[in-house]
């Protein structure tokens, strides 16, 4: 049993960028992933921005602090879901 499921390589979610450092979205798993961060992101700049001109010190370092956890949650979710990550410069072309 433990010999198939090593047999059967996971789909990779992410793939490494063609440019530069990191991963992008490789299949609907990744995608959806990466706009449910960007949700979550987006409803927490909603919920800071509509707080006005009365911020709170604890309310503004809450939500910082949910921002990180959020972007420490896509991070550990692309780093198991995706190659090791590389630079990248561009295509790799064989010269023969």
């Amino acid at each position: 049993m433990q010999k198939k499921l090593k047999d059967k390589p996971q789909e990779l979610w992410f793939k490494n960028k063609r440019w530069g450092y990191g991963w992008s979205p490789n299949t609907k798993n990744g995608w959806i992933v990466t706009i449910a961060y960007l949700a979550v992101i987006y409803v927490l700049a909603e919920v800071f921005a509509s707080q006005g001109e009365e911020l709170d010190l604890i309310f503004s370092l809450l939500i910082g602090f949910a921002v990180v956890v959020t972007t420490l949650v896509l991070f550990f979710v692309s780093l198991r879901h995706a190659p090791k990550p590389k630079w990248q410069w561009g295509e790799n072309k064989v010269k023969k």
